[in-house]
């Protein structure tokens, strides 16, 4: 018994250089996880700035699409880089403008953090034009960073009228 006894109080704990050895292992396994959750941290939030700014842009490029390709040419009143105005079907006027970073239509925003102007008019040949009696096409091109993070969304669209 007492043999036992013995035996139990010299076994019943760790030694200082147990305990270090695992407080440093727990150290450098909390480094390694950390990291990892950062990395994973950083990588989601471009992913979902960029997610994000595409959306948009798409978004912004099917209203385009659907007010262009049911353009009458003879009803451009305006057309320059940064800047398409047109009457509609109804005869109502139609305002496409980039201002400070932003491109409204009649006014309002359908895309912030734009880096340029998106228009270039483009004739039957697909080289560029300025003249509203020869273009055909319209390049539109969305380029747009949120956060650090650009993306680019470029059609070329055909006026069907």
């Amino acid at each position: 018994m007492n043999l036992l006894r013995a035996f139990v109080n010299r076994h019943s704990g760790f030694t200082l250089m147990e305990l270090v050895v695992s407080i440093i292992l727990m150290g450098i396994i909390g480094t390694i996880v950390f990291t990892i959750m950062a990395n994973q941290s950083m990588t989601f939030n471009r992913v979902f700035n960029q997610t994000d700014a595409i959306f948009d842009a798409r978004n912004t490029m099917r209203i385009l699409r659907t007010d262009i390709r049911n353009l009458d040419f003879e009803n451009i009143v305006k057309m320059e880089s940064g800047d398409l105005q047109f009457n509609n079907d109804s005869g109502n006027l139609v305002k496409y403008e980039v201002s400070g970073g932003s491109l409204l239509r009649n006014g309002t925003s359908i895309l912030d953090d734009l880096n340029e102007n998106p228009f270039t008019f483009l004739n039957s040949d697909k080289d560029a034009t300025s003249s509203t009696d020869s273009v055909r096409f319209f390049q539109v091109r969305l380029s747009v960073t949120r956060n650090n993070e650009s993306v680019l969304v470029e059609e070329m669209i055909f006026a069907r009228n």
